[in-house]
Formats: C-alpha cells, sequence, structure tokens
C-alpha cells in the first residue's frame, strides 16, 4: 500500500512544484486530458532543480519520469539552467497495483479494496554522468515535508493511524487523504517532539507548502 518515505523513498519521492490549480475537472472523475488540478489523467508540473548535500542536479540536461524504477521512461523533457515543466501521462494499466494489497497496518482504513495506484517517479539527468532520483522536500532536523504524487484508477480515501517503535524510536503515522480518479498530490508532514517521537500526517491535494525544493534526497 502507500506508506510514507520513511518506509520506501524510493517508490514514492516524486514531488513537484505544481503549474497551477486552475482546470475544468472538478468533479474528480479523472476524464479531464491536460488539465493541472487534481483528478485530471495527466498533471502538468513545473519546478527547479536545486543542489543539495546528497547530489548536484542543477546542471541536469533532461527531467524524466518513470512508473518501474527507471526501467521505462514514461516522460522525458528538457532542462534549461535548472527548471523544467513536464506533464505526467496518464499511466498504463500495467503499472497499477492494489493500495490493499495485504500489508495495510492495523487501525488503517483503504475504502475501496478494488482500488489501484502508482506513484510517479522523477530522475535528473545528465548524458554519460548521472541519472539522479529528485524529490520535493525539505528536512531541518525537527520537521521533514515530502510532496508526491499518485495516480488512482478510482476516488478512494485512506485513514487512520499506527504507530511503530523501531531501534527504541516512536514513529506515529495519520492518514487523512481522500484520493481522486487520476492525479493526486500528496503530502507528508513530519514534525519531531522534544520527546524524540516523530509524527507524521498524510493528506492529498492541498497546498503545497513553502520551503520545499527540488534535491536528490
Amino acid at each position: 500500500m502507500f506508506k510514507f518515505h520513511k518506509f520506501y523513498v524510493l517508490l514514492l519521492a516524486a514531488g513537484f512544484v505544481l503549474g497551477g490549480l486552475n482546470g475544468c475537472d472538478k468533479d474528480g472523475d479523472g476524464e479531464g486530458d491536460g488539465e493541472t488540478t487534481p483528478g485530471s489523467n495527466t498533471m502538468k508540473v513545473d519546478g527547479t532543480l536545486t543542489d543539495g548535500e546528497y547530489g548536484m542536479v542543477s546542471n541536469a540536461e533532461q527531467l524524466s519520469v518513470s512508473f518501474d524504477d527507471e526501467e521505462t521512461w514514461a516522460e522525458t523533457v528538457s532542462v534549461s539552467a535548472g527548471k523544467f515543466s513536464i506533464t505526467l501521462p496518464k499511466p498504463d494499466a500495467k503499472y497499477l497495483k492494489l493500495l490493499d494489497d495485504g500489508t495495510v497496518p492495523e487501525g488503517v482504513v483503504i475504502s475501496d479494496k478494488t482500488a489501484q495506484y502508482v506513484s510517479a517517479e522523477f530522475y535528473a539527468r545528465k548524458s554519460g554522468s548521472y541519472s539522479t532520483y529528485v524529490a520535493l522536500q525539505n528536512y531541518t532536523g525537527t520537521s521533514e515535508i515530502w510532496v508526491s504524487y499518485m495516480y488512482v484508477d478510482k476516488n478512494v480515501s485512506i485513514t487512520g493511524s499506527y504507530t511503530e517503535i523501531e531501534d527504541g524510536d516512536t514513529y506515529v503515522y495519520n492518514y487523512n487523504a481522500q484520493l481522486k480518479k487520476g492525479w493526486n498530490i500528496m503530502i507528508e508532514n513530519g514534525t519531531k517532539a522534544a520527546n524524540g517521537t516523530w509524527t507524521y500526517n498524510l493528506t492529498a491535494n492541498g497546498n503545497i507548502p513553502s520551503g520545499v525544493k527540488w534535491i536528490a534526497p
């Protein structure tokens, strides 16, 4: 199922600066094409690649999106001075997988067990040099934000919460995501309390928080 980045960064770390929220497909039926609003078959995304601690990507020549861990490129565009504009295509059915795949933690509810999804993965590329996974995120040590994009084949909600303890550290995960058929903006917001407990909240299709940057995580 859709998990938080702490558990599988490579699957869900695809975030973007949205190229606008004005669109015509406001009922969320997923039938619109070329829109920039959640619930459309395609979604336009604009952004700027930024160098970070884990990768220098501002000189990339291309940005590509994959639905299958770099096996194939679903879309590729040129990058100029770090800037790009790309449209997420409607994924082929072969890339979709069940949200409820038997690993849903107790306390988390998926409203439709037949719903399928795929998450977009983005790679900054330079010929003969690198192909680096990039994400729209921000991390300060006591807060963490990830923005990613998920396509679902029907309207579905993910709600509930669960707690995990790993190596003595406590992590609380809260889901409150109402997804529309088509592309959705997933926003994961984490904060660390004074006692060391991390609390992560996952929502969908809200405003992208300020301070996030396109970097190699």
